[in-house]
């Protein structure tokens, strides 16, 4: 179900995103913000000459404190294009048995819980495994798109 998965933290609580979503992991490169942009992003990151826009996972997810200092970032791929993720450290990338592997309870799912797809049981921690594709929202993602076209 999960496959391999690239497992980060942030807030002390771990994350999983699938590893054939992730196009890279970065800490060395320029960003800037965009008046205008959702509350969630922290900038956007000019990767190689490709302007992507990047979440700060800790407001994504209404998680308490800042990303730690490092920029450490995963860029995933999303059916709306390239969007990277703050992230306090990457702490693996592995393989995840089917025993391990947990659907999300039903009433834990609404609207803010979109992009979990489920947890994980990994070395005695649950993982969150998250869908790049609903980590920001149709709106949020309207609103970027028309920021990078603005901006051209």
């Amino acid at each position: 179900m999960f496959g391999q998965q690239v497992i980060f933290s942030a807030a002390n609580q771990s994350y999983g995103f699938d590893s054939m979503k992730v196009r890279t992991v970065e800490s060395d490169y320029q960003m800037s913000t965009i008046p205008g942009a959702p509350d969630c992003l922290a900038g956007f990151a000019n990767l190689r000459g490709e302007i992507i826009p990047v979440c700060d996972i800790y407001k994504k997810f209404n998680l308490r404190g800042t990303v730690a200092a490092g920029n450490n970032t995963i860029f995933v791929n999303t059916e709306e294009g390239c969007l990277g993720c703050l992230v306090d450290e990457i702490t693996e990338i592995g393989a995840v048995g089917e025993d391990l592997q947990m659907t999300l309870p039903v009433i834990a799912k609404n609207d803010k819980t979109n992009y979990v797809e489920g947890i994980i049981r990994h070395k005695n921690t649950l993982v969150t495994v998250v869908n790049p594709d609903h980590v920001l929202t149709p709106e949020e993602w309207k609103v970027i798109h028309a920021l990078l076209k603005d901006n051209k």
